[in-house]
């Protein structure tokens, strides 16, 4: 069993499930990649054969090896920087910009293994707006703060948002809901994270008007609560088991 990180060098939450991954598999069980890495890779194959099926090789500039068939996967980042290419022109760096994103997106749209959270043709669920967490939110049954609006004159005034206070969260990885909104919207919180297929999700309320709102989703949790890590973690074992 390997569990693949893909995480930023100060993302301190996917340091802490990569320790807590190791703890209960043992070190081999988990590899840590950064963008910055897997950009100066020596070598990155990747074929797509006639079906559908890929294959890849990725071995990095310090001598180690992405594993080629992962059991689970958790991306934390969004693609892989252009840094070879740092001292092109504009038009150069971006084109070699999409040509990465593109091969970033297929090796992991690719993967037979679970991908935390999977990929699209944009690349991760971490850039979705707001407006499309709450779209889901209300239709799996949850209430969701106001946004805004205009009133008034024809071309419209524009009217803020009601005061809010924080008053909890929900974190959902896989079949696990957890934190201390959880009695309370943890069955909705797991709908939308069925609906949006995405299984890594942490939903954040607020009181606004005197009730408790969804307020913002992250596909991307910070991951400083210890018990939150262990979920996610133990998730991952789980997926890749």
């Amino acid at each position: 069993m390997t569990v693949l990180i893909l995480a930023g060098g100060g993302d301190s939450g996917a340091a802490a499930v990569a320790s807590a991954v190791a703890a209960r598999r043992g070190a081999c069980a988990v590899t840590v990649v950064s963008p910055r890495r897997l950009a100066v890779a020596k070598r990155w194959v990747h074929t797509v054969a006639p079906d559908g099926t890929t294959a890849t090789e990725i071995r990095l500039a310090d001598g180690g090896c992405v594993p080629s068939s992962p059991s689970a996967v958790l991306t934390r980042i969004d693609g892989v920087p252009p840094v070879r290419f740092a001292r092109a022109g504009a038009r150069d760096r971006d084109y070699a910009a999409m040509e990465l994103h593109a091969l970033f997106v297929s090796w992991l749209a690719g993967l037979p293994c679970p991908v935390v959270n999977p990929v699209n043709g944009n690349g991760s669920a971490a850039p979705a707006a707001l407006p499309y967490w709450l779209l889901a939110a209300r239709r799996a049954g949850l209430p969701v703060v106001h946004t805004g609006h205009t009133v008034g004159t024809r071309a419209g005034r524009y009217s803020p948002p009601p005061e809010r206070v924080p008053v909890g969260s929900v974190l959902v990885a896989g079949r696990h809901v957890t934190g201390d909104q959880a009695g309370r919207f943890g069955e909705g919180c797991a709908e939308v994270a069925r609906a949006t297929g995405c299984p890594l999700l942490e939903f954040r309320f607020a009181r606004e008007a005197g009730a408790a709102r969804l307020s913002a989703v992250d596909p991307r949790p910070a991951l400083h609560d210890p018990a939150h890590v262990a979920v996610v973690a133990g998730y991952l074992v789980e997926v890749a088991s």
